[in-house]
């Protein structure tokens, strides 16, 4: 859909409105990347099909939710450099189409409640950092998240897990491609039923089942990580020059108390063991 200049404009001065009438509701960096960027604005429009009050309205909640969330104030170096290195979660090359592309391994999904909180902020921080990445550095494209299932069992079966991708699936703009799911195990089955029964309607048609082959004719080869042909090689995506290392970081920032810092850590030594 074409950027309507008339909507964009009245979606900026009705949000600017509710801005200057309460400074502490949204953060200014925010108002700043995305409310006076023609580009990143109407990705919320197309999201909500062209509706003007709609859009007021998701992108007023979106603002809010990320300032609450405290993803306005997150960058490379709030993410501890071990996860960098595991490669759970990370953003490498693009599709043949030039859309940026996000890995998630579901293998390391399984992770003590204490931390869950935290470990989801960095997800919502790193699933917007796809989205601009393709908006900004790729010239204005979409992202394409690839969900790499190989190595699970049903223990990594959670609900949990579910919800909290919905909730942030409800605060995403336009701009997603497609949901690939890589080597999808029979007994998943009745949890991505639950799962795409809540899933909006316009992100369930881009899901795609694939194997190595079809993956390989939608991501070239030589884009893809090296783990999906050989599951047992450890791929060194680029890290951060500002990431740091877990004792390094204050993880108050991310939502993680002094007493559930051991217990990241404890995570983190188990999934380098995966």
């Amino acid at each position: 859909m074409e950027a309507n200049i008339d909507k964009l404009n009245a979606i900026r001065e009705e949000l600017l409105k509710v801005f200057e009438g309460d400074p502490r509701l949204f953060d200014a960096n925010d108002v700043n990347k995305i409310v006076m960027n023609d580009n990143y604005l109407n990705r919320f429009l197309q999201r909500q099909r062209g509706d003007l009050k709609k859009a007021i309205d998701f992108v007023k909640q979106t603002l809010i939710w990320r300032k609450q969330e405290g993803l306005t104030k997150m960058n490379d170096s709030f993410i501890p450099r071990e996860l960098y290195e595991i490669g759970g979660s990370l953003i490498y090359g693009t599709d043949v189409e030039g859309n940026a592309v996000m890995y998630m391994r579901a293998k390391y999904s399984k992770m003590p409640k204490e931390i869950r909180g935290a470990m989801e902020r960095m997800m919502y921080f790193y699933v917007y950092k796809v989205l601009e990445k393709g908006l900004f550095e790729e010239n204005d494209k979409g992202w394409t998240l690839v969900l790499d299932l190989s190595g699970i069992s049903v223990c990594h079966c959670d609900p949990q897990a579910v919800f909290s991708a919905l909730k942030m699936l409800h605060h995403m703009p336009s701009g997603i491609k497609r949901i690939l799911i890589f080597d999808f195990p029979y007994f998943a089955k009745p949890l991505f039923k639950f799962a795409l029964s809540l899933t909006p309607t316009e992100w369930r048609n881009l899901i795609q089942f694939v194997n190595l082959k079809q993956l390989q004719k939608l991501i070239s080869p030589e884009k893809l990580p090296s783990f999906f042909e050989n599951p047992q090689s450890k791929f060194e995506s680029e890290i951060p020059a500002d990431a740091k290392y877990i004792d390094e970081i204050d993880l108050t920032e991310i939502g993680l108390n002094s007493e559930n810092k051991k217990i990241f850590k404890n995570y983190i030594e188990k999934i380098r063991n995966i």
